[in-house]
């Protein structure tokens, strides 16, 4: 198993923490750090050394790449994590994938066990159970900020029933955070930007 350290540069915080989590979820990573903008990683990227960047190719300037190019900080594998109608015309000649957080949960999970075995790492494919419709409905309510007595009174049942399925969603998806269950519900257009910012 590789011990691989990754960094995740993206300015929105739900988004980073939701990225954060996904990674987590790979044995093969041991180091996460994140990062609001470019300018505050660039430096530090010869003490971490990561293996992979997670990066939004609207908030990375061309010039990064002359920068890369003078520093002895070894091989990285850069993604670029934009929404496609944000991704620039052309993409850095020092970019190696491509892959929106548009895109299905299980697309972007093969993705990245495919990054984790081209970086020596071993892959944990574990299926996930679905959700139930109860579930759904509990991790929508929760991505848009309601608390479990809120949740609870909208859904006309016990706070102990809506922990209860929070367990459940927790267990099966394999994801702690609301942050990370956020990027879930997004990315499986469960619920959308406008609902979560409102």
């Amino acid at each position: 198993m590789a011990d691989l350290t990754a960094i995740v540069i993206e300015s929105s915080y739900v988004i980073r923490k939701g990225w954060t989590q996904i990674l987590r979820s790979f044995d093969e990573i041991r180091n996460i750090y994140e990062f609001a903008e470019i300018e505050e990683c660039l430096p530090l990227l010869p003490k971490y050394h990561p293996d992979l960047v997670l990066y939004h190719s609207s908030r990375i300037h061309q010039e990064i790449g002359s920068y890369l190019s003078g520093k002895e900080i070894g091989k990285i594998f850069w993604v670029d994590i934009s929404p496609e109608e944000h991704k620039k015309e052309n993409v850095p000649e020092w970019a190696d994938l491509s892959l929106s957080p548009l895109l299905p949960r299980e697309r972007i999970r093969q993705s990245l066990e495919q990054i984790m075995h081209d970086l020596g790492g071993v892959t944990d494919q574990d299926n996930h159970t679905e959700l139930s419709h109860r579930e759904i409905t509990v991790l929508k309510l929760i991505s848009r900020g309601l608390t479990n007595k809120e949740i609870a009174d909208k859904m006309y049942i016990s706070p102990h029933t809506v922990i209860t399925h929070r367990k459940n969603i927790t267990r099966k998806l394999g994801i702690k955070t609301v942050a990370g269950l956020t990027v879930y519900a997004i990315l499986n257009k469960l619920v959308s930007l406008d609902e979560i910012e409102s």
